[in-house]
């Protein structure tokens, strides 16, 4: 995913990169709605929920082109990937280790999806 900032790390050493990993595993028998490229580019959520929030955007571009009732986030952070779930209508499943994250998350999902946009 392309980034419109500059990326944390080794900010003394390292160019500043201004893209970020993201994972997409898809079961056997997996099929798109439509196919995407593999660069997608997003504003900055700004982090005002976690350290590494992605944007709800990017996650409704990913989700939305792939066939699926069920999207599993094992690294749910804040909760961004269940609540752009919860917008496409589909089902999620997150896990958390950090209990004040999982908090958040729950607020979100409880309340207005695009209230954390």
């Amino acid at each position: 995913m392309g980034k419109n900032n500059w990326s944390m790390g080794d900010l003394e050493h390292g160019h500043g990169r201004q893209w970020e990993a993201c994972c997409f595993y898809a079961k056997e028998g997996h099929e798109f709605i439509k196919r995407i490229s593999d660069v997608i580019v997003e504003a900055r959520t700004g982090n005002n929920l976690h350290p590494t929030q992605k944007p709800e955007g990017l996650i409704r571009k990913i989700v939305g082109a792939n066939i699926g009732d069920t999207i599993l986030d094992p690294f749910m952070g804040s909760g961004t990937t269940l609540a752009a779930v919860k917008e496409l209508r589909r089902n999620a499943i997150g896990i958390e280790l950090e209990e004040r994250y999982c908090e958040i998350a729950a607020r979100r999902l409880s309340q207005d999806v695009m209230a954390f946009a």
